[in-house]
């Protein structure tokens, strides 16, 4: 059987450091120059520490405390493993750490971590480095051996370096936009032997290292990237992170499944996907540019009767995929894919064209094992739920003077519907109802202020749930009812007494007269008690015609927000 060479490089993050807390100088390990500068070469036994905690370690591996302090901790002091010095994200050592030393007396640290709670913030440590001293003029990145669903990183390898302190130092990201410098402080007094083992799993040097794959079927793991080569993509969520390497006559292709996403609440798949041939290059902004290829589409996502899947969005989207690794991937472990995802461009057009990197994690390569086939489980029925269509005719009103009124057309089909409210301050919709009816009042608004609001239907049939698209938007001021009820008369003496209904939220009205049907209103009184409905106009004028009108007002603020005119009625003075 025929061999073929494959480079695996060490660790699936790549170091991006965003601002210069940590030099530019940072390379990654070098090799046999790694233990000259670094290890404590010369003899088989590794001197450790300095001070009181000095000690020489015999080849085999060892169980250490490890502590993450901060930057400033005095390493030569001997209080330096003291809890008073521990950096903020310190919790995130998840135990002690495994050393190994090796017979060249060079020894290497693996930890495991986990993420770190500050305050109301979870986060997880990344993008480690060792530096060789505080200086950090010379910075090596560690190996990452493990790393979460998430791709954060949960295990990591480095070389002890050639220091004079009882720690190593160290920079990390904890979701910032720059580095953080902490120290990893031993506590080599009181390290603990657990067996004579000097080996380690693989190289910890950040080098491409060679390592021959006969023919055959492997397993490897992977993440989809954004172009900037860290942060994860909205299509890691729909591919099977298990992926399946076939070497044959040298030649290496990838197959890889697919799953359905859910983007803004509505379920989407990936589809027309490619890569781009060996020889792409990068745009100044890190897009690949280059030759695309079509992948070979294996299987289609498929209902549970065998049908394909079609939605509003298209059909016939990969259920799995197979195309031919790009000899670039196997010297950096990025493979760069370009995508289209339908539900992307519904939402909003041109951004459906999705360029990303196909992160591979050469570490976790292994031989690939078919499972036992599983007797297949009987039939279960098939549930289709129909996607709803768009409610039509939705309008909005005021209710009261602090309501609002939804309503629309029933959907054929619906079970019911969720009703959304526009936030101003965070330009997003958010739900405040779902109903089975075709309205909905919205309480709690402010008099004058102009609200705006969308509907969409969703169907549920045994347990499946279906959402249509959203309806227009449509907006509506909660107002002051206008008032009713008035009645005018010369209740005495030159003088009209008007009366009408209290208006419900008013604050108080205002009256207007005017001596001709159509001639100019002008105001006459304001009363500032939303509870008085009566007022006498006096002084008046012995057979004359007047005329009145009163409105409702609301203080909002230092503001008064109005009610319409109420219809005007008018009096004779006969007294």
């Amino acid at each position: 059987m025929r061999k073929i060479t494959a480079k695996i490089a060490a660790g699936v993050l790549a170091l991006m450091m965003a601002v210069s807390t940590v030099p530019e100088s940072i390379n990654a390990f070098a090799g046999e120059n790694v233990v000259n500068e670094f290890g404590k070469a010369g003899g088989e036994a590794f001197l450790a520490g300095n001070g009181a905690a000095q000690t020489e370690v015999t080849p085999g591996t060892y169980s250490v405390a490890v502590k993450l302090q901060k930057s400033g901790t005095d390493m030569e002091a001997e209080d330096y493993f003291s809890d008073a010095y521990t950096s903020m994200a310190g919790s995130c050592i998840n135990g002690p750490a495994v050393l190994v030393v090796h017979k060249d007396g060079t020894a290497t640290a693996t930890l495991n971590l986990t993420s770190v709670s500050m305050g109301p913030i979870t986060a997880w440590a990344s993008e480690w480095v060792i530096a060789q001293d505080k200086t950090y003029t010379e910075s090596k990145a560690v190996r990452v051996d493990e790393v979460t669903e998430e791709g954060n990183p949960s295990k990591i390898s480095f070389k002890i370096p050639d220091i004079s302190a009882n720690g190593v130092y160290v920079s990390m990201n904890t979701g910032g936009n720059h580095a953080n410098k902490a120290i990893f402080a031993i506590d080599w007094k009181n390290i603990q032997k657990t067996s004579d083992d000097t080996s380690d799993s693989s190289n910890v040097e950040g080098e491409d290292n060679e390592v021959s794959l006969q023919d055959g079927v492997y397993k490897i793991s992977g993440q989809m990237l954004k172009v900037d080569k860290e942060s994860l993509s909205m299509s890691n969520g729909a591919i099977d992170h298990d992926m399946k390497l076939t070497v044959k006559d040298g030649k290496k292709m990838l197959t890889m499944n697919f799953k359905g996403l859910t983007v803004a609440g509505q379920l989407g798949y990936l589809d027309q996907l490619k890569y781009f041939q060996t020889g792409y290059t990068l745009d100044q902004y890190g897009n690949p540019q280059g030759m695309l290829s079509d992948v070979t589409v294996n299987t289609y996502q498929k209902n549970e009767d065998g049908t394909l899947v079609s939605d509003s969005f298209g059909t016939s989207y990969p259920a799995e995929i197979t195309f031919e690794l790009i000899p670039e991937a196997e010297k950096d472990g990025y493979v760069p894919l370009q995508m289209v995802v339908p539900v992307m461009e519904a939402i909003s057009a041109g951004t459906g064209t999705q360029t990303v990197f196909l992160k591979l994690d050469w570490t976790s390569l292994k031989e690939w094992v078919e499972l036992p086939d599983v007797p297949e489980k009987p039939a279960q029925p098939v549930v289709t739920v129909k996607t709803p269509a768009v409610p039509q005719t939705v309008k909005a009103v005021s209710a009261a003077y602090s309501k609002v009124k939804i309503s629309w057309k029933i959907v054929s089909g619906a079970t019911g519907y969720e009703v959304y409210q526009y936030n101003s301050k965070t330009k997003k919709y958010s739900k405040v109802a779902t109903v089975k009816g075709t309205s909905y009042t919205k309480t709690g608004l402010t008099t004058g202020n102009s609200y705006t609001f969308k509907v969409r239907a969703y169907t549920t049939k045994s347990g499946k749930t279906a959402y249509g698209s959203y309806s227009k938007a449509v907006s509506a001021k909660p107002a002051l009812a206008k008032v009713t009820g008035v009645k005018v008369k010369n209740s005495s003496s030159k003088a009209a007494k008007v009366t009408w209904k209290k208006v419900s939220g008013a604050s108080g009205y205002e009256i207007v007269r005017a001596t001709k049907s159509n001639g100019k209103f002008k105001k006459v009184k304001t009363i500032t008690k939303g509870s008085t409905v009566t007022y006498t106009n006096k002084k008046l004028i012995k057979k004359k015609k007047y005329y009145y009108k009163v409105r409702a007002y609301r203080k909002v603020g230092k503001k008064k927000v109005y009610s319409s005119y109420s219809s005007k009625v008018k009096v004779t003075i006969k007294k």
